[in-house]
């Protein structure tokens, strides 16, 4: 469900960025007037936005701003990259579900189902190593960063843990209605050179043309960096 935008502009020296306010959790997908946790997030020196599962969502970001926060604690100079941070935070999320799920369950620790000491039917070693390789935890992201010459980046982190940089592009989509506004964005005039206005004149545009898919909200945020 939902929609989520980012685009360079100024030749990378600006950014806009839009998403929904339609939140995605198991079995349920609801509207909300007021935010008690935001779709975008400011994590340090990126901003952040998700489309899937709120829960896995929250757990992500939450745990990435615990290991900054612990590395600046423990004076780790330098300091890891923030991206990379979320990305690891990620797979880390990914990992702890196939523990609980897969592992945990046989009576198993991670530690002892490495160990060659337990004696595991082929075809249940195969399931969980599979579920390793290949369980997906529904959750998408759009990561904008600022380097040390003021200039913008868009990536996108995607299943299993890719972290993939859209600079080429100048714009990504991530949600159910992500179609509709990469259709509007290609066939627009868009170019990484245009304005700020033009560029989030354009990508409201093509907010409004992810609403014809019915997991997108119809309410707004939207952010302009510099702001």
């Amino acid at each position: 469900m939902t929609i989520c935008i980012a685009a360079l502009a100024d030749k990378g020296k600006s950014a806009i960025l839009a998403c929904d306010k339609m939140l995605t959790m198991p079995g349920l997908s609801y509207q909300i007037e007021k935010d008690y946790y935001n779709k975008n997030s400011h994590l340090e020196d990126i901003y952040v936005m998700f489309s899937g599962d709120a829960i896995a969502a929250y757990e992500v970001i939450e745990n990435a701003k615990t290991s900054i926060a612990n590395n600046k604690k423990n004076n780790l100079l330098p300091l890891p990259d923030t991206k990379e941070v979320l990305r690891q935070s990620y797979q880390s999320y990914r990992r702890k579900i196939v523990i609980q799920r897969f592992i945990e369950t046989r009576g198993l620790t991670l530690d002892l189902y490495y160990s060659g000491k337990v004696n595991l039917p082929p075809q249940v070693a195969m399931e969980i190593e599979n579920a390793f390789q290949n369980i997906n935890i529904g959750l998408e992201m759009i990561i904008v960063s600022k380097d040390t010459d003021n200039n913008f980046h868009i990536f996108q982190l995607i299943h299993p843990g890719e972290l993939k940089c859209l600079d080429p592009v100048g714009y990504v989509c991530i949600g159910c209605g992500t179609i509709h506004s990469l259709y509007f964005l290609t066939g627009s005039d868009y170019s990484i050179s245009k304005t700020k206005q033009e560029v989030k004149d354009l990508v409201e545009k093509a907010k409004k043309q992810a609403e014809k898919s019915p997991g997108v909200g119809l309410k707004t945020d939207l952010i302009e960096l510099p702001k």
